[in-house]
């Protein structure tokens, strides 16, 4: 029942009418309203006759008087000490209001449907206990805006400064209420009597040992209510308080304290709270989650969530100023004790040496047994009703239409079992389709039936193995399986979904290769059979790399953990595998490089051989002989490398012998002819080198260095016969002849003739 009975009755007599006729439409004006202006706000009840309107507003036992005209209402207010003008203009829905005092400061308002709310938490015991325990209850409820919680707050206070006036008692309220937001307070401790109308209690600044009384006193009707110090009291006490918690400021210690149980308390409730607005990521950097593996990590942070945030509601409303707000305390805060496990809030250090206040890692791992536990007590009125996760959504389901099926069966609930078994069924029928959609593209495609059939071979399996595991673990994220059970089944399938990805990518990364080494060897084109080799080979092994750090973090095994065991660890394996290693750096080089290509004719190690084929250990060269030589990579990328095959021209180097007897005119007129010949000749270059050079032992020797424009040796051999023969018929033309090697030898008369018989 709402506590309506605490309401002066004349209130109570225009919230009747009020709430009968607020759909009035002849009466725009009547019905409840939630006001507001600079530092305050009020409950209004309005009743409307005519253009006549008259009503109340608490706090503070206003009067309000008023004349509508037109959406205009213009009249007075007054209470206690003060006293003035007002006007109101409605908006066209009816359902706010703006408006001013007179003097230019606004006073707006907006219509609610029910003024007094039930709050089932408020006692209806009058102890001194039970009156400080709601009045911090309906602060919340008033910081948060809630005009039922502003009208009832009077109900358990008394203010020493009597003569005050309203808008005065306001703020000695808020300032009271400062101070008790900086204490902390334990329910169960203050009494629940007192000694001839009077009682206190004392409450603490957390982490120092500076406290206050907390007054009590009973007044004639018997409640008891909380007595609200003269402000000039309450602003020492604040003072004080400040100074034993080190704080200049109420800023500096309220920001201090926000890394706190308290704060993390509250940071975590608001954050449910605001879940979809931005408060998710609030909510969750509220819970240690280092004990769960990263894999899950994100669909068990949405559940525990959930499981906690249902778990509090049930264990009574939140009074935080019982929750310690001392970022210094060593202990973990216990918040709930319970049989199957604590909800506790602990201390985490950070590596940057900072202290965040979380809730602990067991109180994680214990959240579904207890909330199992309590699965009998109902989510109160004021409790947080939305699901934050699938989870709880799908339970809901099952909990209005089929509640049979929420019976526990082997660590889970029968319909967790039966969701689990649907899973499997919809995955292979959905791989299935997937499969068929699949084939039914191709089969448009303008690829010839082959081709097709190929890449159905290929690619298929790997595809379903893919969408079937992708739609299990879509599905299962929202069934609520236990971090253990979890894992279980998580880790298969994603493997399966790594293997057929990776599967996929390393077909896809060969056949994208095969089709640019066709184009390579089709074309002339930059891009050319080794650098298309090469650049396939590096990227299936980079996709072998990255399939085994993806399938060691899935199972567990940190990869950087894996990544320094093959730094450290394997240093024997390294030094064996260092020719290995540098192989492949030496095609890497090769192909960053570009020394040749495919075809061109080099001259490396003092041998003349054609490339054929790089690959990522060595390379294969084929000799003039027809013999096939390999060369490892490191070694071909660090030797000195002739490519024959990119010169622009070739030189033909010929030395002509010519007989001494020739004459000097007959000389110089073959030269000349030569040099002209070598330029009047196809594919020679201009740049020619001829001459005479010395003497022979048997010739007058004449140099001839000439170059050629062929691409091919077997161009160059071709150029040079021609050239050759050229040269034969232009010295038959001049008259001179090619000495060969003679040797003419004189004998002396004396041994000739002893020589003749």
């Amino acid at each position: 029942m709402a506590r309506i009975h605490h309401l002066p009755l004349h209130l109570l007599l225009f919230a009747l009418p009020a709430i009968l006729f607020a759909q009035d439409q002849e009466k725009p004006w009547e019905g409840n309203w939630h006001s507001f202006w600079r530092g305050g706000e009020a409950a209004m009840l309005l009743t409307q006759e005519g253009n006549q309107v008259t009503g109340f507003y608490e706090p503070g036992d206003g009067a309000i008087t008023g004349v509508v005209e037109g959406g205009m209402l213009r009249g007075t207010w007054e209470e206690k000490g003060a006293r003035g003008g007002f006007v109101y203009t409605l908006s066209a829905k009816g359902d706010s209001f703006t408006g001013n005092f007179g003097n230019g400061e606004y006073w707006n308002g907006k219509r609610v449907d029910e003024l007094l709310p039930d709050y089932p938490t408020l006692s209806e015991e009058d102890t001194p206990r039970e009156a400080l325990r709601t009045l911090l209850i309906l602060g919340t409820a008033a910081e948060r805006g809630d005009v039922s919680a502003i009208l009832l707050i009077d109900r358990y206070v008394a203010f020493e400064d009597a003569e005050q006036s309203v808008r005065e008692s306001r703020e000695s309220l808020a300032r009271y209420f400062t101070l008790l937001r900086m204490s902390t307070v334990r329910i169960s401790r203050i009494p629940d009597e007192g000694e001839s109308g009077r009682a206190s209690y004392r409450a603490y600044v957390a982490g120092t040992d500076w406290f206050h009384d907390v007054e009590f006193v009973q007044l004639e009707e018997g409640n008891w209510v909380i007595l609200i110090p003269k402000d000039a009291t309450t602003d020492v006490l604040i003072s004080e308080a400040l100074e034993a918690s080190g704080s200049t400021s109420m800023e500096e210690y309220f920001l201090s304290r926000r890394n706190s149980p308290r704060g993390a308390m509250r940071a975590f409730l608001q954050g449910t709270k605001t879940w979809k607005q931005g408060g998710r990521a609030r909510a969750l950097a509220t819970m240690n989650l280092s004990q769960i593996p990263p894999r899950i990590r994100t669909t068990q942070a949405n559940l525990n969530a959930d499981y906690l945030r249902h778990i509090l509601d049930k264990t009574g409303y939140m009074i935080y100023e019982e929750i310690p707000n001392n970022p210094h305390q060593l202990t973990p805060y216990v918040h709930f004790r319970h049989a199957e496990g604590n909800i506790a809030i602990g201390a985490v250090r950070g590596e940057d040496g900072t202290t965040v206040w979380q809730f602990t890692p067991e109180t994680l791992a214990a959240l579904p047994q207890i909330y199992r536990s309590m699965l009998s007590m109902p989510v109160p009125e004021w409790g947080f009703q939305e699901a934050l996760s699938g989870f709880f959504h799908l339970r809901n389901f099952f909990l209005q239409y089929f509640p049979g099926l929420l019976s526990p069966f082997f660590q889970l609930e029968i319909w967790q079992w039966l969701v689990l078994l649907f899973t499997l069924v919809v995955a292979f029928l959905v791989s299935y389709f997937m499969g068929w959609f699949f084939t039914t593209l191709l089969a448009l495609t303008r690829l010839d039936q082959v081709l097709r059939d190929q890449i159905k071979t290929r690619y298929m399996p790997s595809f379903r193995i893919l969408v079937g595991s992708l739609y299990i673990l879509w599905a299962t994220n929202d069934v609520g399986l236990p971090p253990w059970f979890l894992s279980m089944t998580t880790i298969p399938v994603q493997l399966l979904v790594a293997i057929g990805l990776m599967t996929i990518a390393y077909r896809v990364t060969g056949d994208i290769g095969r089709h640019f080494y066709r184009k390579a060897e089709q074309t002339s084109s930059t891009v050319d059979e080794i650098v298309t080799s090469l650049t396939t080979g590096l990227a299936k092994t980079g996709i072998i790399l990255a399939s085994i750090l993806v399938s060691a973090d899935l199972l567990g095994l940190p990869y950087e953990g894996v990544i320094a065991g093959l730094g450290v660890g394997g240093l024997a394996l390294a030094i064996a595998s260092r020719d290995t290693v540098a192989n492949f750096i030496g095609a890497a080089h090769l192909v960053a490089d570009r020394p040749f290509k495919k075809g061109d004719l080099i001259e490396v190690e003092g041998q003349l051989a054609v490339v054929e084929e790089v690959c990522l250990r060595l390379s294969k060269l084929r000799r003039l002989d027809d013999s096939l030589v390999t060369i490892p990579n490191s070694r071909l990328s660090d030797s000195v490398v002739v490519n024959l095959g990119k010169r622009r021209k070739r030189l033909i180097l010929l030395e002509l012998g010519l007989l001494y007897q020739t004459p000097r005119e007959k000389l110089d007129e073959f030269v000349d002819e030569l040099k002209e010949l070598t330029t009047s000749i196809e594919d020679m270059d201009n740049e020619h080198f001829i001459g005479l050079k010395g003497f022979g032992s048997s010739s007058i020797d004449i140099e001839c260095r000439i170059f050629v424009w062929a691409q091919t040796y077997g161009v160059y051999i071709d150029r040079k016969h021609f050239i050759i023969g050229e040269i034969i018929n232009l010295a038959n033309r001049v008259g001179v002849e090619f000495a060969f090697p003679t040797r003419t030898l004189y004998l002396s008369k004396e041994e000739s003739g002893k020589h003749v018989r």
